[in-house]
């Protein structure tokens, strides 16, 4: 079941060899229970360490992160990310590398059942090597899929793909969260991506980062807002 993410005065100082660094900084942001949120930024804004935060993989200097009704202050067990790499295990298969992620999840699907839905359906022996970039990446989105988590957490895991496989994973992932029994959260630096995939689209500029806008994508002319968010990181349409 979904649950919401509600992200309350985040920031998040690093200690650097001339002192703090401060990379985010007064982090608001709910994002409803099934709702699917892009954060959107240039390369090396903050996005990745947001998405930490949310994960529990890191913890924030300042601010609270909730889940639910509950504060994330580890681990979550709630969440799952998938990586820019697929970051399979090479001595496992494709099906082993996915049934090791559910161990624990008492109503996990079947390897063979969530493979089928990312359409792996008769890979389930390759090994890692075997796989093509897309195929891993999808065997990525299967092990995250499989735990049947509350948020799932996207960190650009596209961003490695060529354009064609990149759309296919798109709509591959915009079909499995049709149902909205989660919340999303994608950080990406794609523009079009976005736009493609979420309900609502945060912007995040600035040093330390903080969010600049967000948009609602339903009901508005996907061109013209491409072309004001564009504009919003000093960019222009190509004619």
């Amino acid at each position: 079941m979904a649950e919401a993410v509600s992200i309350r005065g985040v920031g998040r100082v690093f200690a650097g060899r001339e002192g703090p660094v401060p990379v985010l900084q007064g982090i608001e942001l709910e994002a409803g229970a099934g709702e699917f949120v892009a954060v959107l930024g240039a390369s090396g804004c903050g996005k990745s360490t947001l998405l930490r935060l949310v994960a529990g993989l890191d913890s924030p200097t300042a601010g609270e992160i909730r889940i639910g009704s509950r504060t994330v202050t580890d681990c979550d067990p709630r969440c799952a990310v998938v990586f820019q790499e697929p970051r399979l295990l090479p001595w496992r298969t494709v099906a082993q590398n996915v049934a090791l992620v559910a161990r624990g999840v008492p109503d996990a699907e079947t390897p063979a059942a969530i493979l089928n839905r990312v359409g792996l359906t008769g890979n389930e022996r390759s090994w890692p090597y075997q796989l093509s970039g897309g195929m891993a990446q999808r065997v990525a989105l299967a092990r995250a899929f499989v735990r049947k988590p509350a948020v799932l957490l996207l960190d650009e895991p596209f961003a490695a793909l060529d354009a064609f496989t990149r759309l296919q994973m798109g709509d591959l992932l915009r079909e499995t969260c049709r149902d909205r029994s989660r919340t999303v959260l994608l950080v990406t630096h794609d523009v079009d991506e976005a736009l493609r995939l979420a309900d609502r689209i945060v912007l995040l500029a600035g040093r330390p980062a903080a969010i600049s806008a967000e948009y609602a994508t339903a009901g508005h002319d996907p061109i013209r807002l491409r072309a004001e968010i564009l504009g919003r990181f000093g960019l222009k349409e190509v004619a």
